[in-house]
């Protein structure tokens, strides 16, 4: 019953889409972060019921994988149909009150897990949201420790969240697992902003299937878009509402840690 409903959430989703005219947009160029080749391109959708849209494409404009975001709740647990054309799986995330509950399809393979939930609990994309809705809570250099629920996996992650540092024009956070042992498998994660409290760019692994997971992303934002591609890079029918900062940034990072 749930995936019926869910199916359905989705085509909701998508009329929606087409017949709002409050729709922005955001193109994410990811990078492999070692020779900066596009490993893929983010597309997201941003609706003006608040729901959010994402696809993934290669450097050739294939799809890789979906997701659809639905916020019914606090901003750090929205519902989430993930589909990932790569490994052939489909995952669905919702929760209750206490409880998230997700469902995995893979090829046929049926995985049920259920997490305890509540306010320190983050689900997947979610801390994107709930960064900008917290934003005063976090003082420079100050860490902070939330769980982390992974769209797929049926464990809880700890982790650290910081506000490494915050100036006029760029703010940047970054996530640490705080076992050591997970972190020599997950590295920091690091999440910078611009003036507008718009991601700007995203530093660390990635949960797409590819031979190279650890990628830089940089993010543009658009009022509307003709074309989400056009060879890698995003063709805007209306004026950038958010400048790139993010490649000046790593520039800097780099230069001091030189």
């Amino acid at each position: 019953m749930k995936t019926k409903v869910s199916v359905l959430a989705v085509v909701s989703l998508l009329i929606a889409q087409s017949l709002s005219a409050c729709v922005t947009h955001s193109i994410g160029i990811a990078r492999n972060s070692s020779d900066a080749t596009i490993q893929y391109i983010e597309h997201h959708q941003y609706l003006s019921s608040g729901d959010h849209l994402v696809t993934y494409y290669d450097s050739r404009g294939a799809i890789l994988a979906t997701k659809v975001l639905t916020y019914s709740g606090l901003p750090q647990h929205p519902e989430i149909i993930e589909s990932d054309f790569t490994r052939g799986t489909n995952v669905q995330a919702y929760s209750s009150d206490t409880t998230l509950k997700m469902v995995s399809n893979a090829s046929g393979r049926i995985k049920k897990y259920e997490l305890p939930l509540d306010e320190t609990t983050i689900v997947d994309a979610g801390f994107d949201n709930f960064l900008r809705s917290n934003w005063q809570r976090f003082k420079t250099g100050e860490s902070r420790t939330f769980k982390f629920a992974i769209v797929g996996q049926g464990r809880l992650l700890k982790v650290n969240v910081t506000k490494e540092f915050e100036t006029p024009g760029t703010t940047a956070f970054t996530i640490k697992p705080r076992n050591f042992f997970i972190r020599l498998l997950v590295p920091e994660m690091r999440l910078v902003y611009s003036a507008d409290r718009r991601l700007a760019g995203y530093e660390g692994l990635t949960n797409l299937n590819l031979p190279s997971r650890d990628v830089s992303i940089e993010f543009s934002h658009y009022t509307s878009l003709t074309d989400p591609l056009s060879n890698g890079y995003p063709r805007p029918s209306e004026r950038m509402i958010s400048g790139r900062v993010y490649g000046l940034f790593t520039r800097l990072l780099r230069t001091i840690s030189a």
